[in-house]
């Protein structure tokens, strides 16, 4: 991640900073560009223990865990877009949309992630404990930054009405479902059936909006988290994804947040203030939407664009580093709290 409200901030200023062509492409298509700037954590809330299970590890292989060319399925979008240009300019102009904002969320988790991941432990750690542990820390960090962005927005939770942001329409739906599919599937070059894999992005993108307006229910966040601390954190990973009262909030600055070390290099890392990493983010983010922009529209081709797209981890923010290489890590003592 981080959380969907970081995630629609950031594409937010992309979109008023970006190429002056581009732009209309992406306030028209406001709730594609906004659902693709959240798409990539789509398949984290596809867990099923009944029913069709899929057959691939989506929300792995986009994340780059066993560091996988992460921009592969972001080409094949910009590839259709570019193709559909001049016979189907409303559906190209969609893709591109779409493409954009899942490309402001790779910028987001590259910059971020490595901090996120230092600073709430081993996600990916070999005992099942430390990453129970470490999962609900990071939760935990990125429900208290959407809060705290909700404040430099000046803007209540129900103000910021997340889920009619994301919620495509009918027609949003054909255009983009399928061809998310698609470009998983043949951008990979992974031998599953293309309905399979339809059917699952679809089952995704209900269960992720479904999941995401409970998340939103205060009263229910509220008794999940009391509840949560009388069972002593028997459910904190999903105590702590909701927006409830958690004491972390009052412990966490996040205009000065302490220095970690980088989850792979154990390199220092500054932490300061998250409205500069937030900057970082769009600086990324709009350097990969413009050059996007320009090969939709001719004026660069595919080895241009990938000088730029690079292959970058959204776990580590190194290219082509798997996840398990992240050992390093010093947790903020305000995640230990309930």
């Amino acid at each position: 991640m981080p959380k969907e409200i970081s995630h629609i901030h950031i594409a937010g200023i992309v979109a008023e900073r970006c190429h002056p062509e581009l732009r209309p492409h992406l306030f028209k298509n406001e709730r594609v560009y906004n659902f693709g700037s959240v798409a990539p954590d789509l398949f984290y809330y596809d867990s099923t223990v009944f029913g069709e299970k899929s057959k691939v590890a989506w929300g792995e292989i986009i994340h780059g865990r066993d560091a996988e060319d992460t921009m592969l399925h972001v080409v094949a979008l910009l590839d259709q877009s570019r193709t559909l240009r001049e016979s189907d300019s409303v559906r190209s102009s969609q893709l591109l949309a779409f493409a954009c904002g899942f490309l402001t969320h790779i910028a987001a988790d590259t910059i971020f992630h490595p901090y996120v991941y230092s600073s709430t432990g081993n996600y990916y750690a070999p005992d099942p404990l430390e990453r129970k542990h470490a999962e609900s820390r990071h939760r935990l960090f990125e429900t208290c930054m959407d809060y705290h962005i909700l404040g430099l927005r000046n803007q209540s939770l129900q103000e910021f009405r997340l889920s009619a942001r994301i919620a495509l329409s009918r027609e949003e739906k054909k255009a983009i479902l399928p061809a998310y599919a698609d470009a998983l599937r043949t951008g990979h070059r992974i031998d599953v059936d293309a309905d399979h894999v339809r059917r699952i992005v679809q089952r995704a993108y209900r269960k992720a909006n479904r999941i995401i307006g409970l998340f939103q229910n205060r009263p229910l966040s509220r008794f999940v988290v009391w509840l949560n601390r009388r069972l002593n954190g028997a459910f904190d990973t999903i105590a702590n994804a909701g927006y409830g009262p958690h004491r972390a909030r009052a412990h966490l600055d996040f205009e000065k947040l302490p220095a970690t070390p980088h989850p792979v290099t154990g390199e220092q890392m500054t932490g300061g203030d998250v409205r500069d990493l937030i900057e970082k983010a769009v600086a990324r983010a709009m350097h990969f939407v413009d050059v996007s922009f320009d090969f939709r529209e001719g004026r660069i081709d595919l080895t241009d664009l990938r000088s730029v797209l690079r292959p970058l981890s959204l776990n580590n923010g190194l290219e082509q580093v798997r996840t398990d290489a992240m050992q390093y890590s010093r947790v903020l003592p305000a995640l230990l709290l309930r």
